[in-house]
């Protein structure tokens, strides 16, 4: 999984307000597109992460290659279907002076179990876990079920130091939090910044002293303060920039997001929909030509998909291929499901959370109006769309909506699966056959077994579309001259690795 370099960018502009601190030698500094309203609580959703990975740590973690490695557990062992020990990294002290122990992990899954911490990504992940302590450096973590991936879960799950949290309540605890990253909290928010401090004592020991994020929403506002040096990273850049750094001898990284970009097929609820018909959403994805628009539209850095798992995803079937193009069958399973004449759809789509998707989901209008299909496209704020991916409730009506088969916080298929299933807390598609199937591959202990049974998944998911496929996703970051060691880990760079450079590249 590790990323692919491409020299690269262009032009120059002047963020002044939001770009105005002194800069020290040693400072690395990135522009992200969001800042997160409270950027030290370790349990918000994104942006978050591109905050948490510098200041906080979970049990485990996922490396560059997407392998998932140790973090503040050393080891773990599954001992019975529902049981799972993890031996604690030794002489870890929280940036507070609190010592990190058994009682840390306790005191935060416990509070993940509270109605509270239900209603975050991490309490969600470990719904009905159970925290025990076997000793300061041993503990055991039971659930409610068997959970095969229980240690990828965790990865999300960041560890609070126990008696800040505790005294201190979440939004206290945010301004001023207490961590074991390679960074802790300077200055967090003045102008759309945050500057974090190196954490000499953490176990992940930064190569620099400072870490400047910085806001900077307009893609190309990050590009150009990369171009005029005012930035050293910067992070989601598009498609279309690569040619820019490449002229400017300016690199690009590019990095699997573990993610299927798709458009979900409303069948849920009341009201009936041509997309109910098996054979519409069949015709559907027989009629985009994918791997063309991959390589006219994202340079051929994706790939063809027609399963639910991206190519970097335990749980991809090598066996299941996307569907070909063939507008001539399309057309005929249209008139085969009553629609020969013509049918309209309306979908609604969160743009730009990918390079190159905005135009990736345009581009349908035109291939789909050749097999008689009538799309309107509807591009809603990102708050807007999580919220109505969350509800069902969508305004106007819409027949289906932008939604990866996203499997970045686990690395695995399971993931995706389950929101585009039953378990889904406001489904958009309940097929309860195949979520029982889906439940069986997560509470399945054997290897092999649940290898089988995710491949049996992969193809009923290609047989029987809930969504219109279309390709990989990936990240784009581009790189400045004056640093080095940068790498990405879980779609954020690895802060702890990237190093003032000691000289410039030309």
């Amino acid at each position: 999984m590790a990323g692919i370099a491409f020299r690269a960018v262009f032009g120059w502009v002047l963020l002044a307000a939001a770009l105005a601190t002194p800069v020290h030698a040693s400072d690395i500094r990135v522009g992200i597109g969001a800042l997160p309203a409270d950027p030290g609580n370790p349990f918000n959703g994104f942006p978050t992460s591109d905050v948490r990975a510098a200041l906080f740590d979970g049990l485990t973690r996922f490396d560059k290659d997407g392998k998932l490695a140790p973090a503040l557990a050393t080891t773990w062992t599954n001992d019975t279907p529902t049981t799972w020990r993890f031996v604690l990294r030794r002489n870890v002290v929280f940036s507070n002076g609190e010592p990190f122990t058994a009682a840390a992990v306790v005191a935060t899954v416990a509070w993940l179990q509270t109605a509270d911490g239900q209603l975050t990504p991490a309490g969600n992940a470990l719904k009905g876990v159970i925290a025990e302590e076997e000793d300061d450096h041993v503990v055991i973590l039971h659930s409610a079920y068997p959970d095969s991936i229980l240690p990828r879960r965790l990865a999300q799950v960041m560890i609070v130091a126990p008696q800040a949290w505790g005294e201190m309540g979440p939004e206290a605890f945010a301004k001023t939090p207490a961590t074991t990253g390679p960074f802790r909290a300077g200055d967090l928010r003045t102008s759309g910044k945050i500057t974090l401090v190196a954490n000499w004592d953490s176990w992940r020991k930064p190569m620099a002293d400072r870490l400047i994020l910085t806001a900077m929403p307009e893609r190309l506002a990050r590009v150009k303060a990369l171009l005029a040096g005012q930035i050293d990273v910067a992070a989601h850049i598009g498609v279309e920039d690569i040619e820019t750094l490449d002229k400017a001898n300016l690199l690009t990284s590019v990095t699997p997001a573990m993610a299927v970009m798709a458009i979900a097929f409303r069948q849920a609820g009341g009201g009936e929909s041509p997309l109910h018909d098996v054979r519409v959403r069949r015709a559907l994805n027989y009629a985009i030509d994918k791997a063309a628009l991959n390589q006219q539209l994202l340079r051929g850095l994706g790939a063809a998909v027609g399963q639910p798992a991206a190519r970097d995803v335990d749980g991809f079937n090598p066996d299941v291929t996307p569907y070909p193009y063939d507008p001539e069958k399309a057309k005929a399973l249209l008139a085969e499901a009553g629609y020969g004449s013509g049918l309209k759809l309306r979908i609604a789509i969160a743009a730009d959370r990918y390079p190159g998707d905005r135009a990736l989901y345009q581009s349908l209008v035109e291939a789909l109006a050749k097999v008689g299909v009538t799309l309107e496209v509807d591009t809603v704020a990102d708050e807007d769309w999580a919220k109505s991916v969350a509800s069902g409730v969508w305004t106007p009506e819409v027949d289906g909506f932008s939604l990866p088969f996203d499997a970045a916080s686990t690395h695995d298929a399971i993931t995706p699966l389950e929101t585009y299933s039953c378990l889904k807390l406001v489904p958009f598609v309940c097929d309860q056959p195949l979520t029982a199937r889906i439940v069986a591959a997560v509470t399945a202990t054997g290897l092999e077994h649940r290898a089988n049974l995710l491949a049996d998944l992969a193809r009923t998911f290609h047989d029987d579309p809930p969504a219109l496929y279309l390709v990989d996703a990936f990240d784009l970051f581009g790189v400045g001259r004056k640093v080095e060691g940068f790498a990405v880990a879980d779609r954020v760079p690895v802060y702890e690795n990237i190093a003032p450079a000691p000289a410039a590249r030309p």
